[in-house]
């Protein structure tokens, strides 16, 4: 069990400790760059935290005027790049997670069990890659999870404190701090403390059982010492839709920023978040098919009474996950001169969560490794000759690291920016089984209560520790040209990745290491043919580092002792190349449409694999894939209130190569490529005046395969959303009351959301050498119910 740590913050004390970090900590790991953002001019509709903060497309600081109601942004990077505001956030549902968030984006495929952003049960695809190939910033730090790559966005910052969501598909900043980027980038930016005391509350009840409390306090000035800063707390806790459990998030942030003098400015960021999720099942085809034709999904959902002797797994106590994370960021900027300025931050992210699973285990023949053991037990748990027993899968890492970025306008007409990235990461995983009694409970979750032989040694089929180090050095150079209207940026990046993985599981290869250089070089060229059209293209490369868990370690049966995963050292990165071309109008419509091609080299397919039946990264290696395809994003103003915002993509993925399996091929040369939907599209009506606002939006998903020989798939849906609310009078303390409700699947619609798992072939199919590789099983989820959830916000 684990505590909640307390932070005691010495403002100037802690942020001075940011600024020196660079000593402190010996250039130890990455973080990003401070995203020092000119104010934008913005729409009557946006906030003050939207015009304050933009993001940093490439070298360039650029504003963005947002429209409808904070959906669209006017964007003037020499990309594709999509934003959703702080005023469009706070009108979804109070505990959406911010993938759920960018879901009506360009070409985002999005799938999730759960409404209210509590389940890990979800999926993001972007242009047909997966998440785990797209990197992830939050608030200057790497927002991946270096176990699996799922970013779990959940975890960041509580909705009330995002200023922006950015996504950029295809492509990466240059200065970002980010392994994984072969897919493209998401930003997301906190706001600043409030130049005023005060603070604001809501509360929020839902399906379900849904509840949330979310309360935040700022400074202000802070004196005389040029500091101001805000805190806030939430909870929020759901049940499952169906079967048992319940899903809570407690979650807390504190930024502080302050200006040392006219030059030198700082700010400091840390964030805390405890979560237990009550996972619901994967399900197969057929067992999707019949939930839906009988509307009837409790038959396959875990149950709340465990059942002596029985192992489905399906005790929902048994497969409860639970996860804390920590992160903690300071950005200082020193501007060295009127064209010189140095931007610092080192970060510092703390990750400790379980992912256990449910075996029966026979007393006569348990592994460890691949030896067989005698196991020491209390006769007591014995339940019909078997032991029942919780596998718990802690890990536990930690990543230290600092980028630090100087820019330099050259002439009035050329930006140049030199960077290094730094970053020191560890990860330890320890798999082992606690018991289980007769009447259901577990006996504990520690080491200490731990199954071990009867030499007092653990049992495990997986236990080990990686440690990784990351250096990058990055050069970027844009030049303006016929007064301004022309911009060419180049940028080039050299990547330096080294691992070192130490595996502790008897009959394993104890150490395996791996060194990998990539470098990465870019192009990107933008046009003003007026003042409100423009033309941009680009080519870029991007690479993602092989999954360490996934990569590097051989695990064991514990109940056979045969290898489940084997450690692959020569696992090459994945490899992007990048092209697009794209045209912007920025006048009564807003719209920005594009065309992409993307090549990549040595793609890893990501999915899960069952290891001693706890579900762990499992990566494909499927060779070459080629890319093509078109999005468009479009927006009008504001027209007596009401306004309209509709984006919509067209994706032609394809295997290049023929994919290994068994010592053999598959024959996947020309097949689509899995969860590659042709079409994704999405609609939304806006209405906006006075103290009334409402928004409906439809999504729609087509469909997409889940194996490589495109012989099973999930099919299309659509979806539809409705928010609505009314700002209510000032009243004594309470000011800018809004009281508002946000329904998603308005029509509870039963559907599949997204893939679970994926598989080579999911029917029995002859290799290229005549023999038959066995048919795999897909795994699907099914999408959230109606989900609804009445707020009720006031500042103060």
């Amino acid at each position: 069990m684990t505590t909640k740590p307390t932070y005691q913050l010495n403002f100037r004390a802690a942020l001075m400790s940011g600024v020196g970090a660079l000593a402190v900590i010996g250039l130890a790991a990455p973080g990003a760059f401070a995203q020092t953002a000119a104010p934008a001019a913005a729409s009557s509709s946006a906030t003050a935290a939207e015009t304050s903060q933009s993001v940093m497309p490439e070298v360039i600081v650029t504003g963005a005027k947002s429209v409808a109601g904070g959906l669209m942004k006017v964007q003037t990077a020499s990309e594709a790049m999509s934003s959703v505001t702080a005023s469009a956030i706070q009108e979804k549902i109070a505990a959406a997670s911010p993938l759920q968030l960018i879901s009506t984006l360009p070409g985002v495929n999005f799938g999730s069990t759960d409404g209210f952003g509590l389940s890990i049960r979800n999926l993001l695809n972007v242009r047909g890659l997966d998440e785990t190939e797209i990197g992830f910033m939050f608030e200057g730090i790497p927002g991946d999870d270096y176990f699996n790559y799922f970013p779990y966005t959940e975890s960041w910052a509580d909705n009330e404190n995002i200023s922006d969501i950015t996504l950029t598909p295809g492509n990466s900043r240059l200065q970002d701090p980010i392994l994984t980027a072969s897919g493209g980038e998401l930003i997301e930016s906190v706001r600043n403390p409030r130049n005023s005391f005060g603070g604001m509350a809501s509360e929020s009840v839902g399906s379900y059982d849904g509840w949330r409390t979310f309360e935040d306090i700022d400074t202000g000035p802070i004196g005389q010492t040029g500091a101001k800063a805000f805190l806030s707390y939430s909870h929020t806790s759901a049940n499952n839709y169906v079967g048992a459990g319940t899903n809570t998030r407690d979650h807390i942030d504190t930024k502080v920023v302050e200006d040392w003098s006219s030059t030198i400015h700082s700010s400091l960021f840390l964030s805390y978040n405890g979560w237990t999720n009550d996972r619901l099942p994967f399900l197969t085809l057929a067992q999707a098919d019949k939930g839906l034709a009988t509307n009837n999904f409790a038959q396959f959902a875990y149950v709340g009474n465990f059942t002596p002797g029985t192992a489905t797994p399906n005790y929902y106590k048994a497969l409860e996950v639970k996860k804390t994370n920590v992160y903690l960021s300071s950005t200082t900027d020193f501007e060295l001169s009127n064209t010189v300025t140095l931007h610092i931050t080192p970060y510092y992210i703390y990750k400790l969560a379980d992912y256990p699973g449910e075996s029966l285990l026979s007393p006569s023949s348990i592994y460890s490794g691949n030896q067989l053991v005698t196991a020491a037990f209390d006769p007591s748990f014995l339940q019909g000759g078997k032991l029942v027993a919780q596998n718990n899968a802690w890990n536990q890492q930690y990543q230290l690291g600092i980028n630090s970025m100087l820019e330099a306008d050259l002439t009035p007409s050329n930006h140049l920016v030199v960077g290094y990235w730094h970053e020191n990461f560890r990860i330890g995983n320890d798999s082992y089984y606690n018991l289980i009694a007769s009447n259901g409970d577990i006996d504990g979750t520690s080491l200490s209560t731990a199954l071990k032989t009867t030499s007092g040694a653990i049992i495990a089929g997986t236990h080990y520790t990686a440690d990784s180090t990351t250096n990058e050095f990055y050069i970027g150079d844009t030049q303006s040209l016929l007064d301004d209207k022309l911009k060419v940026s180049v940028g080039f990046k050299e990547l330096i990745w080294s691992v070192q993985a130490v595996n502790e599981v008897i009959g394993a290869t104890p150490l395996v290491q791996a060194n990998w250089n990539e470098a990465l070089p870019r192009i990107l060229v933008s046009y003003d043919l007026n003042p409100k059209s423009q033309l941009y293209a680009n080519i870029t490369t991007n690479a993602r580092m092989p999954l360490i868990a996934s990569t590097y370690f051989t695990d064991y049966s514990t109940t056979t002792g045969a290898v489940s995963q084997a450690a692959n050292a020569s696992q090459k990165p994945e490899y992007n190349i990048s092209a697009q071309v794209g045209y912007r109008y920025h006048g009564p419509l807003i719209i920005d449409v594009n065309a992409f091609y993307m090549h990549l080299l040595n793609h890893q397919l990501s999915s899960l694999q069952n290891i001693n039946n706890t579900l762990v990264p499992l990566a494909f290696t499927v060779g070459n894939e080629t890319i093509r395809g078109a999005s468009i994003e479009a927006s009008t103003r504001s027209y007596a209130g009401f306004s309209l915002y509709g984006s919509g993509q067209y994706l032609d993925g394809t295997f290049d190569d023929n994919t290994p399996v068994s010592g053999t091929y598959l024959p996947t040369k020309g097949k689509q490529m899995v969860e590659s939907p042709t079409w994704v599209a999405s609609f939304g009506a806006r209405y906006d005046h006075g103290p009334i606002f409402a928004e409906l939006t439809e999504k729609y998903v087509g469909s997409q395969y889940t194996s490589f020989m495109n012989d099973q798939g999930m099919p299309a849906y659509e979806t539809t959303d409705l928010s609505f609310g009314y700002r209510l009078p000032d009243y004594k303390a309470f000011s800018k009351p809004v009281a508002r409700v946000s329904m998603t699947n308005l029509g509870n619609k039963s559907y599949i959301s997204a893939d679970a798992t994926i598989v080579t072939n999911a029917v029995a199919t002859k290799a290229l050498n005549g023999t038959t590789i066995a048919a795999g099983t897909p795994n699907y989820y099914v999408g959230a119910p109606l989900t609804v959830m009445f707020t009720l916000s006031s500042n103060f």
